[in-house]
């Protein structure tokens, strides 16, 4: 042991604790990076194609910096890369193979396979385009930054309602629905009890709702008792409806036929109406749904069956809706990110070629991480587990010969072990506690700049450095007390307590 008694071979031990540690977490990320591929799943094709989406972003990036010109197509053409641009944005019904949706395409009549590349990206003056030549770059890599390109706008709550199919809640307002953010509601066959139930109907957020039904009722509804029995009539048979109303020469025009028309055969049923839809409420579906709302000012509201429709007749529509980032500024209001009025969607689509052509682009780097991704996968995990045990036995080494010097038997304190350990603590878990203040904001900071993988790992290092030295400095404090036996004496608290005892 006494060969670590020197000053030299301690900060040797620190170093190594830190550099050992520092290894063993990178691994630990470097296997939960491979885990999130799909590598340590069974299913290789779904390691494959997370690796080609990848590859995808480069050609995406490459291609669409050139949106206003050619796309790029001197560059791309003799790639490994089959692509296609779409001038709008993707869904679940868009048809692929359809060769008059694309602006642009280098692959024929090629058929787009299932696991293809396809992504929207909405572009404007703004939007910035980071390019690289590797596919996988820890300190670049191929962005689209489109962030920049989104909006907040704020609307009015012209209706809200719930699929009871797809179990997703919408609201309306200016002609449009809305997906709401699972954050943001809870809708549940929970049931209220009476008292509650009471408390429930009378609360100002179903006052606002009431209100917001009574002012989208059609006038065709309103007018007299003959109106609302043609208004009947309309809801239950569109066609004879038109008949009778060209026969009296009176049109009854709120139920588009793309509209939803709920089912009356029940009779007496209320309906809710949303800019003249008619729609049955969540409440004659299920007495005992239960549906609140939560807004950005942290309150709660719950909202009564009655005045939430139901959209399940809509599921098949609704369903075409992909973001759903709706969230409650309050009752009435909601808010939502949407693109800016003056960027364009574009969709990216692309797949390999097959065979390579021998080119070392995106594809083809592509397919040599997979054979170094399938060759490493074990040497990862057993790195981290290596790297961990060597930083305990260095912080083991480091606790022994804290306090020791090399030709001496007796314990030194030094300047770190004269501090007071309970001052000692609070000052060092101050330190400790100022830069992981500094490496949160700075995670933001990076994370605003789009900082690179390499980069931000480089960073994160540093600090984790300090933070370790100060951790080590705290530790030699506590060994070389506890070797003194003083732990306990040698305190702040101790010396008031001594103080206090001679003024008693």
């Amino acid at each position: 042991m006494k060969i670590f008694y020197n000053n030299l071979s301690k900060i040797l031990l620190g170093i190594g604790c830190s550099i050992f540690a520092f290894i063993s977490v990178v691994s630990l990320l470097v296997c939960a990076f491979f885990q999130s591929l799909g590598l340590y799943s069974s299913r290789k094709d779904e390691f494959y194609d997370s690796v080609n989406q990848m590859a995808g972003n480069g050609y995406a990036a490459l291609a669409l910096s050139d949106y206003k010109d050619d796309f790029n197509k001197d560059k791309l053409k003799d790639m490994n890369c089959y692509y296609g641009i779409i001038k709008g944005a993707y869904n679940e019904n868009t048809n692929l193979d359809d060769e008059s949706i694309y602006e642009y395409k280098n692959f024929g009549k090629n058929v787009v396979p299932d696991n293809a590349y396809v992504r929207t990206f909405y572009i404007g003056e703004d939007t910035e385009f980071v390019l690289s030549d590797k596919f996988f770059d820890l300190w670049s890599g191929n962005q689209i930054v489109d962030s920049y390109n989104e909006v907040y706008n704020t609307y009015q709550i012209a209706g809200i309602g719930y699929d009871s199919i797809g179990q997703k809640a919408y609201v309306y307002s200016n002609g449009k629905f809305y997906g709401v953010n699972d954050e943001y509601y809870y809708c549940g066959v929970d049931g209220l009890d009476e008292e509650s139930g009471n408390d429930d109907l009378n609360s100002a957020a179903n006052i606002v709702y009431k209100k917001i039904w009574e002012n989208n009722v059609p006038e065709a509804v309103t007018d007299s008792s003959n109106e609302e029995d043609e208004t009947t009539n309309v809801i239950e048979d569109e066609q004879a409806s038109a008949e009778k109303n060209d026969a009296e020469e009176t049109t009854v025009d709120y139920l588009p036929s793309e509209q939803v028309t709920p089912d009356t055969s029940r009779g007496g049923q209320d309906y809710l109406y949303i800019d003249d839809m008619a729609f049955g409420t969540l409440e004659d579906v299920n007495s005992k749904y239960v549906f609140e709302i939560y807004t950005d000012e942290g309150e709660s509201a719950m909202i009564s069956g009655k005045y939430v429709a139901d959209f399940s007749p809509m599921h098949d529509s609704l369903s075409e809706i992909v973001d759903a980032n709706a969230s409650f500024d309050s009752v009435s209001e909601f808010g939502v990110y949407e693109s800016s009025s003056d960027t364009e969607a574009y969709t990216f689509v692309c797949f390999p070629k097959t065979p390579y052509n021998g080119n070392v682009d995106f594809y083809g780097q592509a397919k040599w991480f997979i054979g170094f991704a399938e060759d490493m996968k074990f040497v990862f995990p057993i790195v981290a587990a290596l790297a961990f045990v060597l930083s305990i036995v260095c912080y083991v080494l480091f606790m022994c010969a804290a306090g020791h010097r090399k030709n001496s038997s007796e314990i030194k304190a030094g300047w770190v072990g004269w501090m007071w350990t309970d001052a000692a603590f609070w000052l060092f878990l101050t330190f400790e506690y100022i830069i992981f203040a500094i490496i949160y904001s700075c995670s933001s900071y990076m994370r605003d700049c789009n900082l690179s993988i390499g980069m931000t790992i480089a960073v994160f290092g540093i600090f984790a450095a300090v933070m370790m030295t100060i951790g080590l400095m705290w530790s030699a404090n506590l060994a070389v007390n506890v070797k003194l036996h003083r732990f306990l004496k040698h305190t702040f608290a101790a010396r008031i307590i001594k103080w206090l005892k001679s003024k008693l």
